[in-house]
């Protein structure tokens, strides 16, 4: 069996070429979403259904990949890494094919899950394939250009839509998008090696029925407690309001509880919970939680403020988010770099650094703000986030044992959704609330937007200071764990 070199310090061409064809399949699962996103009054119009109901061509997608993605770590054990790629691409294809096809909302909501079963898998995937085969000293470059694939789909997903449907039918979208997954899974196909997999390996149906239940129970809870802070401002809140808000979060971290019990004594488990024994891996998680808060409030409250309260249009809003898309995309990768360099302080606090003064200044100018300016802004707290999310997540990972690494990755995706979940049920319900508390104390209909960025601001500022307490926690136990691995190596 072929290796990647390993050894040496080099990284070749036939691994550049398999980190880059598994990162464009989440990067196409998330240009598709992007895309849909102009698209939505088609649909609209061609499915006679409201705004609430199209919302779920990417509620759906997302909930069938944080699902998909705790199953990472068996997949890895049981198939190759060609496997794996080929049942992501096909997953991908044929639900594209459905959704060419879809007579109907519901048929077009199949393919859509079909699709986000494909970014489930493609996630991990380039995560394993990277921490498999790279040598230690290339990790945080490859990790960043990873993520530099993978980032540039925000930035042209809105932009993608809007050309083709200005040009083609909406359902030809899909036949386009279907093409470049074919294209990719050559390439794929000639550069993902593959490597011994436990044909031995099965998954517990309990244990990813827990997990499944957990995840829809946590993110329907997220978005019963939003409704439910809103009408309570509406003084309009029922006691089946509150019952939901607290029952389905409830119900969702007692699913969790029951899959640590069955997990912890299986020989079988589908995500092995001995990576939290690692501190680093706990770090790393919650880290990434608040930092995915922040990046998902901002992709909800930004076009929203943009709109609803400056006034500006849906493309001059689309156009806020490009330029800061592209950066953070290079940033990450220059990030990576410097990881492998200098280690993560330098490159962790910097990239913290930025977002916090980013937000704060847009926290306290919220009532004031031009459309240079938030651009600007944009820029610089994607280079922040990009700079330090895929550090923090490549540390939490980089000092476990071969064995645990598949079942870290999966461990820190599935966290990353449900930091993805609250970002956009957290924002989404502070944006309304204030927006009915400044419509009460009779602000207009503009600034009550702006008072609501104001205060969505500060919860994000909130974020990115617990985001760093864990950060730091990280480094300091990833330095300590450095230092004792060298002393270790010296006395022998």
């Amino acid at each position: 069996m072929k290796k990647y070199p390993e050894e040496t310090q080099k990284v070749s061409a036939k691994l550049t070429c398999a980190i880059v064809s598994s990162a464009i399949l989440p990067f196409l699962g998330v240009l598709t979403e992007t895309m849909l996103n102009v698209i939505f009054p088609d649909l609209m119009r061609e499915f006679e259904i409201d705004a609430a109901s199209v919302q779920w061509v990417t509620s759906v997608c997302l909930l069938a990949m944080s699902v998909v993605v705790p199953v990472s770590a068996f997949m890895k054990k049981r198939f190759t890494f060609a496997t794996v790629f080929l049942i992501s691409t096909f997953s991908a294809i044929i639900g594209g094919f459905i959704a060419m096809w879809s007579p109907n909302f519901a048929v077009l909501l199949f393919a859509r899950a079909l699709q986000g079963i494909s970014t489930g898998i493609g996630i991990p995937l380039m995560y394993n394939i990277i921490l498999q085969y790279s040598p230690r000293s290339r990790i945080g470059f490859l990790s960043g250009l990873g993520s530099l694939v993978i980032g540039m789909a925000p930035a042209f997903g809105p932009a993608f839509g809007g050309f083709i449907v200005s040009i083609m039918p909406w359902r030809m979208s899909f036949a386009v998008i279907v093409a470049m997954f074919a294209v990719n899974c050559i390439v794929g196909k000639l550069s993902i090696e593959n490597r011994p997999a436990d044909k031995n390996a099965r998954i517990s149906f309990v244990q990813f029925s827990l997990v499944a239940l957990g995840l829809v129970s946590f993110t329907q809870g997220v978005q019963f407690a939003g409704k439910a802070v809103e009408r309570a401002f509406l003084n309009d809140v029922s006691a089946r309001d509150i019952l939901l808000a607290v029952a389905c979060p409830c119900a969702g971290i007692a699913f969790f509880a029951l899959f640590w019990f069955f997990a912890s004594r299986s020989s079988n488990a589908m995500i092995n919970v001995k990576v939290f024994k690692f501190r680093s891996v706990i770090f790393a998680s919650a880290s990434c939680i608040f930092l995915q808060i922040v990046e998902l409030g901002l992709s909800f409250t930004v076009p929203y403020l943009s709109q609803q309260g400056y006034g500006f249009s849906s493309f001059k809003a689309g156009l806020i988010m490009l330029p800061g898309a592209l950066a953070g995309s290079a940033a990450a990768l220059y990030a990576g770099r410097l990881l492998d360099r200098k280690g993560p302080l330098i490159p962790v606090s910097a990239g913290l650094a930025l977002m916090f003064v980013s937000l704060f200044y847009q926290a306290i100018s919220a009532f004031s703000l031009t459309f240079s300016f938030l651009i600007i802004a944009h820029i610089v707290v994607e280079t922040g986030y990009c700079g330090t999310y895929t550090n923090v997540f490549t540390v939490g990972l980089w000092n476990l044992p071969e064995e645990l690494k598949s079942d870290g990755n999966a461990a820190l995706n599935t966290f990353q959704q449900l930091g993805c979940t609250l970002g956009t049920g957290i924002l989404a319900s502070v944006m309304s609330s204030c927006q009915i508390c400044g419509m009460n104390s009779g602000m207009s209909a503009s600034d009550s937007v702006k008072f609501g960025g104001r205060v969505g601001y500060s919860v994000m500022i909130f974020a990115v200071l617990l985001a760093a307490v864990f950060a730091a926690m990280l480094i300091f136990s990833d330095k300590k764990r450095h230092i004792l691995s060298v002393k270790k190596i010296e006395t022998a």
